[in-house]
């Protein structure tokens, strides 16, 4: 005699269909048991529970082309920002230590956009996917599985932690720049306005004055 131990039936979104689902799985484990073992009273563990799967190729393959077009949008805004701070800082100013300069710009500005650009990116992407999630009526879209290989979660996680190393780099840099700094305070006037103040020399009154001091004192 045979008794059913596990019923597993599985259900899988149809990626190309909204809102429909392909034909479910069925699965049924069964494991023999004696009949002599088996009475009234005999009780067989079972299980029965449910898989809802969706395939999330086709939203990585979405997320990989925004992801791809983005590096590229950061890498023309790394080039800008250097240019301009190479015009404003000429190697001639620096001498020796501009190549040392240039890279520890070069990789504060790389992992400063970098790190804000692929934050707001993975904050759309997720915040879409959980809005979608939480607010449909009909089944539409499902979470990732966790438990499996290649899982979507496991490349969220590592983008997360390269996001979080590469904005601390940019903050440690930003501070030892900041820290190393030199300010200079400086009264400033401009030419044209300068010309514009009237100076009024009164030493020729004062040495008249020093010489003759009865001359207020008989005017009066």
């Amino acid at each position: 005699m045979r008794f059913a131990t596990s019923v597993k039936l599985t259900v899988q979104m149809d990626p190309d269909q909204e809102e429909s689902i392909r034909r479910p799985l069925l699965t049924i484990e069964y494991t023999e048991y004696d009949n002599a073992l088996i009475d009234e009273t005999s009780e067989v563990p079972a299980s029965f529970f449910f898989e809802y799967y969706e395939d999330g190729a086709s939203f990585e393959k979405s997320a990989e082309v925004i992801v791809y077009v983005m590096n590229g949008i950061i890498l023309l805004a790394v080039a800008l920002r250097m240019y301009f701070w190479v015009k404003m800082n000429p190697p001639r100013f620096r001498a020796r230590k501009f190549g040392m300069a240039f890279a520890g710009r070069l990789l504060f500005v790389l992992c400063d956009v970098w790190s804000n650009v692929m934050f707001m990116i993975y904050f759309i992407l997720t915040g879409y996917w959980f809005i979608m999630y939480k607010m449909q009526s009909n089944a539409y879209i499902l979470m990732p599985q966790r438990n499996i290989e290649d899982s979507t979660y496991e490349i969220f996680y590592i983008f997360l932690i390269i996001i979080t190393v590469t904005k601390g780099i940019a903050i440690l840099l930003n501070i030892f720049n900041q820290t190393s700094a030199d300010v200079f305070i400086m009264d400033w006037e401009r030419y044209e306005q300068m010309k514009m103040v009237e100076v009024v020399d009164n030493r020729e009154d004062t040495a008249s004055n020093a010489a003759d001091p009865n001359a207020n004192a008989n005017d009066n």
